[in-house]
Formats: C-alpha cells, sequence, structure tokens
C-alpha cells in the first residue's frame, strides 16, 4: 500500500486499487481479466487516459461506446469497451491522424483489450489466465526456510509476470526475460527458466526449448533472440541446451520425452558449431575437451564443458534407441 496526496494506491500481482484516503467508497480499480484485457471501474473519482501518440495514430467510435484506437506505431489495435460507463472522448482530427487522444471516464465501468490486427473471440474466451496465488502453489516447497521465502515468492512472480502468449514467431508460451524493455526471449536465458519450471511445470519447461528449434535456421543456428515479430541471428551463441536437457533428464518428473523432441534439433546446431562457427580449445592439455567461444558483447570468453556428455548421449541414443 503507498499513500500519495491524498490518495491510496493498493495492488497485488492482478489489481490496483486507487482510493480517496479518507473516503475508501471512492475508488478507481484496475483489473486483469484476461491476458490481453484489463477492465476499469471508476466510483466517485475519474480517470483520464492519454495517448501518447505517434504519426497517424487514431481513435474511431465503431458502435455507441466502443472505440477502436490504432497505434501505428506499435502495430496494435486497442478496443475500449464504454458502454455502461459515463465517459467523453476529446480527439480533434488532424492531417493525419488525431492530434491528440484524451479520454475521461467519470464512473461506470470499462474495459481495454489488446490485439493484433482483428480479435478472436474463441481466443479470448479460452485464454488460460492463472492469477499469481495458483501459479506460486508450484512453489511451495515444504522444505524451505523461511528465510528464502521472500527470494522464492519474487523469482516465482518474476517468472509468472513475464510469460506471453504465442503469436508470431512465439511458436509457444514464452518468459520475456522482460516486459520492460527486453522484450524478447532469448536462447540461454530461456535455458534456466526451462530448469526453474521443469519439475512443477514439465510442459511449459519444455516449451522454453522447443520455441527455439521451432525456429531453427535451415543451416542448423538457433536464433539469438526471439519476440512476436523477428528472431536475430546476428549474435548466434553457443547453445546450452544439451547441458539443459541433461539436468532436466535427471529431475524425478522428467523422462525421456524431453529428449526425444530436442535431439535433432540440438544435434543439427551442434553439428554446425562444431563445423564452423567454434574452434576447439587445444593450446592447454587440461582444456582440450572443451570448447571455447567469443561473444562480441562480452569481454571474456565463454568455455562450454559437457557438450562431450551430450554428443555421447546423442550417439548412445542413435545405437541403442534409448539414452
Amino acid at each position: 500500500m503507498r499513500t500519495n496526496a491524498g490518495q491510496v494506491i493498493e495492488a497485488n500481482e492482478n489489481e490496483c486499487r486507487i482510493r480517496a484516503k479518507n473516503s475508501p467508497d471512492r475508488y478507481v480499480l484496475l483489473k486483469f481479466l484476461f491476458s490481453d484485457v484489463i477492465s476499469i471501474e471508476c466510483c466517485d473519482i475519474r480517470l483520464r487516459l492519454e495517448m501518447h501518440k505517434s504519426s497517424h495514430d487514431f481513435i474511431q467510435e465503431k458502435a455507441k461506446g466502443i472505440f477502436i484506437i490504432q497505434s501505428c506505431a506499435k502495430d496494435h489495435v486497442y478496443e475500449l469497451d464504454l458502454r455502461d460507463a459515463v465517459y467523453n472522448v476529446e480527439a480533434p482530427w488532424g492531417r493525419a491522424g488525431n492530434e491528440y487522444i484524451r479520454i475521461d471516464i467519470i464512473k461506470g465501468v470499462g474495459s481495454i483489450r489488446e490485439y493484433a490486427l482483428v480479435p478472436c473471440e474463441s481466443d479470448t474466451k479460452n485464454t488460460q489466465f492463472i492469477d499469481f496465488t495458483q501459479w506460486n502453489q508450484n512453489y511451495t516447497y515444504t522444505g524451505l526456510e523461511s528465510r528464502y521465502c521472500k527470494a522464492r515468492d519474487l523469482a516465482s512472480y518474476i517468472l509468472w509476470s513475464a510469460f506471453v502468449r504465442p503469436e508470431g514467431k512465439l511458436t509457444r508460451n514464452s518468459v520475456y526475460s522482460s516486459k520492460n524493455w527486453m522484450t524478447n526471449i532469448w536462447s540461454w536465458d530461456n535455458c534456466f527458466c526451462a530448469l526453474a519450471m521443469v519439475e512443477s511445470m514439465p510442459d511449459l519447461a519444455l516449451d522454453q526449448l522447443l520455441v527455439f528449434a521451432d525456429n531453427q535456421h535451415k543451416a542448423g543456428a538457433y536464433p539469438d533472440c526471439i519476440n512476436d515479430r523477428f528472431s536475430l541471428f546476428s549474435f548466434c551463441k553457443p547453445p546450452i541446451h544439451g547441458w539443459t536437457l541433461l539436468e532436466m533428464i535427471k529431475r524425478p518428473i522428467s523422462g525421456s520425452d524431453f529428449a526425444d523432441c530436442l535431439l535433432e534439433p540440438l544435434s543439427i546446431d551442434m553439428a554446425m558449431i562444431l563445423a564452423g562457427t567454434m574452434q576447439r580449445c587445444l593450446c592447454m592439455e587440461d582444456l582440450s575437451n572443451l570448447l571455447i567461444y567469443t561473444h562480441i558483447s562480452h569481454d571474456s570468453v565463454i568455455l562450454l564443458p559437457r557438450y562431450r556428455v551430450f554428443w555421447s548421449m546423442v550417439s548412445k541414443k542413435r545405437r541403442t534407441g534409448h539414452f
């Protein structure tokens, strides 16, 4: 809870209530209904929405109380439903789009929904929106010392808050590094996200690796990062997916299904790396089984052990049919 100049802000992972300090029945409530829908309830406190416009952005009333807001820069559409609210819209038309867009919700209930091009009712209705309390039950380990509980809950929240649904090149449920400004999935980061979920949510854990296999280049390389619009290959890193797969298989809830799904794409990726983009470290006898790689963004050399173990696992699978 936070207090600001006569207002009290109460928030949790799913909703935010802004109320008058001395009148709790006067408030604005913002709440997630689905992953792409936020409801707005105003009770004796008005809420103003102003758009930070770019050229050609516009608002249009497509039916009484229902407005479409087009963000050309973001290439997204926002549907504002104010049929059950008292409101006022100011949006004078300019040469290209509205000069500004200002919406006052005086009282009542409304909602804002985001979609890429056109809404799909079935997708929204079938969206499985899991609130944080339900999600966090996956991490309530009974044997954890109490001093670590706060850190556990924070780590769990970061994972939950960074999930995005499949869309475009994001072929599966994916964990962004951040929804603030690192709005991509990265090939290394998602490996560690997978390890954090493999015991309690194995299907979601597997998705974090398979989404890169889905976007694998025909030459064998995994993208460095992916979002819904593009996959970037300019900074391809040597994969640690082989090591991650081995760690996932060790967990009691995991099984050979993980390996069966990833064996082929990892084999192709590894073959490409050994063929051209990495070097054997032969200069030091005790490091002769490591692969060496210098990343352009790092002032360091990254040594990758354990790929010989993974490669042995691949060979055994091909010889015997099992790991």
